[in-house]
């Protein structure tokens, strides 16, 4: 579940981003690029993404090791008013705050910013592990309008997001009602 969310969160990113990567490009460099070897812009998208899937929640270290250690003290603040927003807003709301706070300081931090919403969403709402799924389905035009406080723009936001999840949750009923079926084949 983590992989594909993480190959389908960085063809989003890669668009989000400017490229035009395709879910197979992005497949390609990843697992036919030798080892040792660079892997590409699209390549290494998906390496952030799958990185960030198996952060620890609690470590802070290993978060600003994803982001970049020169700005772990604005991470830590970014998360901190995210999941208070969370706190009294709720998780999409905190996410989305998380999002806009990033994009104000960088508006082409696309990739670190929906890594911390994501980051938030798996806090607040208690998953074991960060699903990537704020990317997912969000536009550039979507967050130009976050950032320039457009009306309405925080929920339409919210809306992609939580899309996203519900997407998320039909991916894990199939594949474990198809891992059912091979556990119950395999004794065969």
């Amino acid at each position: 579940l983590a992989n594909r969310l993480a190959l389908r969160a960085a063809t989003a990113t890669s668009k989000l981003e400017g490229r035009l990567a395709r879910e197979a490009d992005i497949r390609d460099a990843w697992h036919l690029t030798p080892p040792g070897e660079a892997r590409g812009p699209d390549g290494d998208l998906l390496a952030f993404v799958r990185e960030a899937v198996r952060l620890r929640l609690n470590g802070p270290g290993e978060i600003a090791d994803l982001t970049g250690t020169d700005r772990a003290e604005d991470v830590a603040g970014w998360l901190d008013a995210g999941q208070d927003r969370a706190r009294t807003h709720g998780s999409l709301a905190g996410g989305v705050a998380v999002l806009r706070a990033v994009l104000d300081t960088d508006d082409r931090a696309e990739r670190a910013a929906c890594l911390l919403s994501d980051i938030v969403l798996a806090r607040t709402l208690n998953w074991k592990t960060v699903l990537p799924v704020s990317a997912q389905r969000m536009t550039k035009a979507a967050l130009r309008d976050l950032i320039a406080g457009g009306q309405g723009a925080e929920l339409a936001v919210q809306m992609r997001i939580l899309a996203s999840i519900e997407e998320a949750v039909r991916l894990a009923r199939d594949l474990a009602r198809r891992a059912e079926a091979l556990r119950a084949v395999a004794p065969k």
